[in-house]
């Protein structure tokens, strides 16, 4: 099945030529914020 992994890959390459940056939330967990012209992304810090 090609076409569900190529339309994460234009998704994934929307994302990563966005602006980045980084900011903590209310509990003080780091967040990676992702924004361009279609969409916003957020990716929390989780502990290992």
């Amino acid at each position: 099945m090609p076409e569900p992994q190529a339309s994460f890959d234009t998704a994934t390459l929307a994302t990563v030529q966005g602006k980045y940056s980084i900011s903590k939330n209310a509990n003080n967990t780091p967040i990676l914020t992702i924004t361009n012209s279609n969409q916003v992304a957020h990716f929390k810090a989780v502990s290992k």
